[in-house]
Order: C-alpha cells, then sequence, then structure tokens
C-alpha cells in the first residue's frame, strides 16, 4: 500500500513511547514492560529512535550496523543477545526474521521468542491478548520511512525518518582490520574489527565475522550500545534477491502517523487514518 500524498506521517523525533510516562492510561499497565522488550529487540536496529522503558529496555543506536549490508540482498534468522557491562544476559531474541535488499531493512519479532529476566507470565499473556506480541519494522532508506507493522492488530505506524538516520548523511570513513579466524555454526569466516570515523572524528567500532562461503557476508556482528554488548548472528541465510514486496505495508492494515495513537485506538476497537 502506498501512502497518499496528502498523507502526513509524524517525525519520528517527535514521538514518545507512552508506555515510559507514567501517567500513561492503566488499561496497558500489563502490557508495557513486555511491549517494551519486544520494542527493545525490534527497533535495536533502527536509528534515532529512543525507548526509555520500564525494566531497563535499552534506548536505540545508530545506523552503523545497517551500513555493513547497504550492499547485501539475502534473508536470514536472526538471534539478538543483549548483555550489561558485567556480561549478564538482558535479553534473548530467537527465530526473527531479517531482510535486507538495496540498503532497506525489515525484521519480524515475535515476543514468544524474547527471553529475560523481569518477563512475567501475565504480561506476556495481556500483550498477546491484546495483539500485539508480535511486531515488523521495515525501514525504507528510499523512501525515508519506517513502518512499525503489527499483525494482530491489522494497523501500522507510518513514520518519517529524519535525515541524520539516513545512510547518506554524514557517511562515514570505514577501516577493517583482520584478527583471526573462527567457525560460526559451521561457516570459516574471518573476524575483522571494523571501525568507522563519521566527518566530526567521532569513532564507533564493531567486531564482524566474515563467512567466506558466503561472499564475506557478516553472519555475527558485535557492537556496544550504551554499554550494552549486543550480539546478532544470522543462520539459515539465503542470498535469493527478496521480493520487494516484503518492504511494503500489507495490504487493507490501518495507518496511522505514531505508535501512540495505533496502540490506544486499535486496542480499544477504533479504525486508523486513511
Amino acid at each position: 500500500m502506498k501512502a497518499s500524498q496528502n498523507y502526513s506521517p509524524k517525525p519520528i523525533d517527535n514521538q514518545l513511547f507512552f508506555w515510559s510516562n507514567p501517567v500513561a492510561p492503566l488499561s496497558f499497565s500489563l502490557v508495557m514492560k513486555p511491549l517494551a522488550s519486544l520494542l527493545a529487540a525490534l527497533l535495536f536496529l533502527t536509528p534515532s529512535l529512543r525507548l526509555s522503558a520500564q525494566g531497563g529496555a535499552p534506548g536505540v543506536a545508530n545506523i552503523s550496523f545497517l551500513r555493513l549490508f547497504a550492499q547485501q540482498n539475502f534473508s536470514a534468522k536472526a538471534q539478538l543477545d543483549m548483555f550489561d557491562e558485567a556480561g549478564k544476559s538482558l535479553m534473548t531474541v530467537n527465530g526473527m526474521n531479517m531482510i535486507f535488499l538495496d540498503g532497506n531493512f525489515r525484521a519480524d519479532v515475535d515476543m514468544a521468542n524474547i527471553k529475560g529476566p523481569g518477563l512475567a507470565e501475565d504480561e506476556i499473556v495481556a500483550l498477546k491478548q491484546s495483539g500485539m506480541d508480535r511486531a515488523s519494522t521495515v525501514m525504507r532508506q528510499d523512501l525515508k520511512r519506517l513502518y512499525l507493522i503489527y499483525p494482530g492488530l491489522k494497523a501500522y505506524a507510518d513514520i518519517v525518518l529524519p535525515p541524520e538516520t539516513l545512510m547518506s548523511a554524514n557517511e562515514p570513513k570505514i577501516t577493517k582490520a583482520a584478527e583471526g579466524k573462527e567457525t560460526i555454526n559451521g561457516h570459516a569466516c574471518t573476524r575483522n574489527k571494523i571501525t568507522l570515523t563519521d566527518p566530526r572524528g567521532q569513532q564507533e567500532e564493531m567486531t564482524v565475522w566474515e563467512a567466506s562461503d558466503l561472499k564475506d557476508l557478516p553472519i555475527q556482528v558485535k557492537m556496544m550500545e550504551k554499554g550494552r554488548a549486543v550480539v546478532i548472528q544470522f543462520k539459515e541465510v539465503q542470498t535469493t534477491k527478496p521480493e520487494k514486496a516484503q518492504f511494503e505495508p500489507p495490504e487493507g492494515f490501518a495507518r496511522y502517523t505514531d505508535v501512540k495513537t495505533l496502540m490506544m485506538q486499535r486496542m480499544n476497537g477504533a479504525g486508523g487514518s486513511k
């Protein structure tokens, strides 16, 4: 479904995720914390969003991860592990679907596949009953849009990406240094240290494992985000070029300009903006 010319999505920086607000509606109290964990996993790879949620959910980082795959077209299952500064596990997400196509990105997350401290069973049940236990993020660099899709609600948020979150903005100098050889899930890999230096001289480092049998596709990435270590590992990699239709909002889903309105109206049975 294409956005109409008269439709004006709200800029992403103007949106506050209302589950971090202590005066948020009490009817949402059971779904706030698990929803925060779901979105923390879903949005970690999406630049410029900020999630300040209950339970210590992390903020959302930057464009560096996506830059690694700007020239890659593939799909895979992914596992995301997040650790605190002491190496204690904060969250594990299994079975994510990730798709990369011409600089665009999609990730599908199911709450049932998220494990971590502080996620109570009744909260997860409440989230499933609300229809928000599954979510997808679609980042369209070409359209400067972010779609947050909730299949259980048959709705999505259509959000404008600000200029600084685009890969064309402030392109960094990238250097790579080999650190050794390792085998990841049966793939012989070269472990490389990647350093990205932006035009202001600020640096960011990542460790990347590139699989020689997949034309040096990074199948494992380790990075730091606000003192937390994040490791993403790809499995069941398919190098067939994905279909572009997977990067469009589903036909017939209600469209909203922000996540807060989507959540409140859909969970109350209201329709979306057309």
